[in-house]
């Protein structure tokens, strides 16, 4: 199976080496932007990125999942589904039936409980006893 990644954190880093590591083939990694990161503005990638990178895998860094050029690159990718950890862009209902067989979300905490960003902060803070991680697949709706 071909596989379009989608994440940005650490959170994402077991998710894409167990895919690559897997029978099935990861063809692109989409992630957020190199970004100046430390005291001295030096320009870091994210995680995924760097592992992508280190495992020859193609990258892209948009700022934006909505524009007719990302949408038409993801369209022109022989994938067969997109899986998303972590990533910090809001994925359009024009990609999510793109793939034959959709998106595939994992998601650190109960839902829609701790739906968005610091799920497990979240949690965490909110004294919570456990935590779930949910593996969804999104629908056209």
């Amino acid at each position: 199976m071909k596989i379009i990644f989608m994440g940005s954190p650490e959170f994402a880093i077991p998710a894409l080496k167990e895919l690559a590591l897997s029978k099935h083939n990861v063809i692109a990694v989409f992630t957020s932007k190199p970004k100046k990161r430390d005291r001295y503005l030096n320009i870091q990638r994210s995680p995924i990125h760097k592992l992508a990178s280190a495992l020859s895998i193609p990258v892209y860094t948009p700022d934006s999942l909505k524009t007719n050029d990302v949408q038409n690159l993801i369209a022109t990718l022989d994938a067969d589904v997109i899986v998303v950890a972590a990533y910090g862009l809001i994925i359009p209902k024009a990609i999510l039936k793109m793939k034959k067989y959709g998106c595939i979300n994992i998601h650190p905490s109960m839902l829609p409980k701790y739906r968005g960003a610091a799920p497990i902060q979240r949690t965490i803070i909110n004294g919570e006893k456990e935590l779930l991680f949910v593996l969804f697949r999104w629908i056209k709706e």
